[in-house]
């Protein structure tokens, strides 16, 4: 009986270490398959679509941008994170890379937001989450909270935290 016991104990430990194995060559293929260092997502799935309104009150889809690479940043004024990345969204911008650029404010009011972009002279589009619901459906828990969508309407990665101007572009897929 004590035989049996120790024999059934090896198989499963045997079989946990070939399981734990499995495991670990699986996650580490669908990541070389599904992008770079930066992102929490694996697997591609589909944009939520939105309609926000711009710091002139224009309305803005994200579906106006089908066909082309969108970025979205998820910020606020108040966010530290957020204050050195936005130079780095800014510069790239203005660059003029194949890339569309939408920041996108949590909750801010719209006077704090144009303060902020002209005291920096940011040229960057800016939506406007009043009540927070798109940051939501993003799973924007924290900012800046950053999501790459491309041509098809998919999302292929998404970061949370600040990045460097070089990080940026990486994630961007701009080289």
């Amino acid at each position: 009986m004590k035989h049996i016991k120790t024999i059934l104990l090896i198989i499963a430990l045997i079989a946990v270490i070939g399981l734990a194995i499995y495991g670990y060559i699986v996650l580490n293929r669908e990541e070389e398959q599904n992008g770079g260092e930066y992102g929490t997502e694996r697997a591609l799935r589909p944009a939520e679509e939105f309609t926000l309104e711009d710091l002139l009150g224009t309305e803005i889809s994200l579906s106006d941008f089908r066909g082309r690479k969108v970025y979205l940043n998820f910020w606020a004024t108040w966010c530290r994170a957020c204050n050195v990345m936005t130079p780095y969204i800014n510069e790239v911008y203005l660059e003029g890379h194949d890339i569309e650029i939408l920041a996108i404010n949590i909750r801010e009011n719209n006077r704090a937001i144009e303060n902020y972009m002209e005291t920096n002279n940011f040229e960057f589009t800016v939506l406007l989450d009043s009540n927070g619901r798109v940051s939501n459906r993003y799973r924007a828990a924290a900012v800046p909270h950053s999501v790459l969508i491309d041509e098809e309407g998919n999302i292929i990665d998404t970061h949370t935290g600040a990045m460097n101007k070089q990080q940026l572009m990486e994630f961007m897929r701009l080289r």
